[in-house]
């Protein structure tokens, strides 16, 4: 017999032994996440910027705004770069003005900017570039 709760993950199951019981994970562990890059000296970002050369560095994040023919444009645009965000494990800060979008990266884990703000920016600007949005 077997006796789950829904409510957590482990369950105890009979053993075929004279009715002794153990616990089995349903889940296995969660993934460590993975370890933050090192945050970028100034110069190291204002290197990294040349091959951004649209996006702007504001105190502690890196930041463009796009502009698109329409508001439905723009929302087309948050969303793939939502889930390029979500496959990448790093999420912008974003900002939406009707046709408009304005976003902002820095990685929190390492108090400023990296390199994963850069590769997330350049994914960004490619996904701008794939008009009609």
């Amino acid at each position: 017999m077997a006796k789950v709760s829904r409510g957590s993950k482990s369950a105890t199951k009979a053993s075929p032994e004279a009715g002794s019981t153990q616990s089995a994970s349903l889940a296995s562990a969660p993934e460590a996440p993975p370890s933050a890059p090192a945050k970028m000296s100034e110069a190291e970002v204002e290197v990294a910027l040349k091959t951004t050369p649209e996006w702007s560095h504001i105190g502690e994040v890196i930041q463009r705004t796009y502009q698109f023919s329409d508001f439905v444009a723009s929302m087309r645009f948050v969303n793939a770069v939502a889930l390029e965000a979500e496959r990448a494990q790093h999420h912008p800060d974003i900002m939406v003005r009707y046709n408009k979008v304005t976003l902002s990266l820095a990685t929190h884990d390492a108090g400023g900017i990296t390199t994963k703000d850069f590769a997330l920016a350049a994914e960004a600007d490619r996904l701008a570039g794939q008009r009609p949005i």
